[in-house]
């Protein structure tokens, strides 16, 4: 079976239609985002997922609860597990932006990795409808890991904080933006020249001459034969007459 077919097998139901406010909090900054998210389970009772509408962005997070801890499956840059270290949390997995929905389902069975979802109907219902809030929160999650592991590298404060206002666009995507700002951070910029002081074009590498080539040499002229002198014609002339 495909994905498509895998999806309506599962007999999706919307059970309730959440608006919220999602809040955020960075350094002194609070902000607080509505959204609005319908809210489905599957028949088993196993996951969920909700259709997310946040600052103009339309979003799918699905959720699952397994013996190891929580599955969630959201809107990323690329695909693949999200590396991260929280507490009740067993994988967070990234899907591209404007994947369907019911490959975004094939993504979430792969996030399992075989690990058998728990049937927890009320825990489902109380957990779908806060997606938008636990998406944001893990972009905030991860992002305080780097920022730990850099130590507090210099000028890091001030790139997250831009990318922050990158997360305030969406969910996954937003998140997506944050680590590129992280990652321009990381690298240094060009020394701007001081004031006054001309601006001076890098010289290109210098190329090595060409070997002269040897002229070629000239072939020698046969030398010429002396006339010989008038003395010596005379003394043969004598002897010829003898």
């Amino acid at each position: 079976m495909g994905d498509t077919e895998d999806f309506k097998a599962e007999n999706f139901t919307m059970y309730t239609e959440a608006k919220n406010v999602a809040k955020v909090q960075f350094m002194d900054d609070n902000q607080e985002i509505p959204y609005t998210a319908k809210c489905f389970l599957n028949a088993k009772k196993t996951i969920g997922y909700a259709e997310v509408d946040i600052k103009d962005k339309h979003e799918t997070i699905f959720l699952s609860k397994t013996s190891k801890g929580i599955v969630m499956t959201m809107t990323a840059d690329k695909e693949g597990p999200i590396p991260m270290n929280a507490e009740g949390i067993h994988v967070i997995y990234g899907v591209p932006i404007d994947t369907p929905q019911e490959a975004m389902f094939g993504m979430h069975m792969k996030a399992l990795g075989g690990e058998a979802p728990l049937e927890d109907e009320a825990w489902l219902k109380e957990n779908v409808p806060q997606l938008p809030q636990k998406s944001l929160d893990v972009a905030m999650m991860l992002m305080n890991q780097i920022f730990s592991a850099m130590g507090g590298a210099e000028g890091l404060m001030e790139a997250l904080g831009d990318a922050m206002a990158g997360a305030m666009e969406g969910v996954g995507k937003g998140m997506a933006e944050a680590m590129k700002g992280i990652g321009d951070a990381m690298v240094p910029e060009p020394e701007a020249p001081t004031e006054g002081e001309p601006k001076v074009a890098p010289k290109p590498p210098a190329r090595r001459a060409a070997p002269k080539k040897a002229a070629p040499k000239k072939a020698a002229k046969p030398a010429k034969k002396k006339a010989p002198s008038k003395a010596k014609a005379k003394s043969k002339k004598g002897s010829k007459k003898k």
